[in-house]
């Protein structure tokens, strides 16, 4: 099972900042080498501390007070995120690292034992080695939709919108290079994000 993973926050900071969307697709391999969608999720959280929130994250992600009223607090859905991460034979993310020090932050927070991350795929990686080659300017997901003309539908630097992209993407740049398994102890560091306390 291969799961694409993306959160969105309020801010950069693990230690400071809070989760307030999460979103995971999880396929399966077929012995045809085609992917097939097992489960989607995806969801607000709450906010608790808003007034840390750095306002350029919240510009990009969209937070609106509107729409995350229904929004419930990250405790109800930690031992979602760890059957999801757990049940995981690999993880596929764009900087993923800064989403899974995320979720690390928000299960020392609550005292709950961390999940036992899998070796993960990171396309800014993947991307880094055509920017090196010449064959991509930039490794940002929007600059690689645009390159690789990727259709999407709904809202760019939402959770589940960008899972979608990343594995699109992904797809793409499977074609030109490959695929580097990083774990959470040794992570690719695209943009660095600082580490949990």
């Amino acid at each position: 099972m291969i799961t694409i993973l993306d959160t969105e926050t309020t801010g950069l900071n693990p230690n400071l900042h809070e989760i307030i969307e999460f979103a995971a697709l999880m396929y399966e391999q077929t012995e045809q080498g085609d992917f097939s969608l097992k489960r989607k999720v995806k969801f607000r959280v709450k906010p608790k501390n808003l007034h840390l929130a750095d306002g350029t994250a919240l510009k990009v992600n969209g937070y609106n007070p509107d729409k995350w009223y229904k929004a419930k607090n990250i405790e109800t859905h930690l031992d979602t995120i760890k059957e999801i991460v757990e049940s995981s034979d690999l993880l596929l993310g764009q900087n993923l690292i800064f989403d899974l020090r995320f979720i690390t932050a928000q299960f020392i927070l609550n005292g709950q034992e961390v999940p036992k991350f899998p070796k993960y795929i990171d396309t800014k990686h993947m991307a880094s080695n055509l920017v090196k080659e010449g064959k991509l300017k930039r490794t940002s997901m929007d600059y690689m939709c645009e390159h690789f003309k990727v259709k999407f539908n709904g809202r760019a630097h939402t959770a589940l919108v960008d899972c979608e992209r990343t594995f699109l993407v992904w797809q793409h740049l499977s074609k030109f290079t490959s695929s580097k398994e990083f774990t959470f102890d040794i992570p690719y560091e695209g943009f660095p994000t600082k580490k949990v306390i």
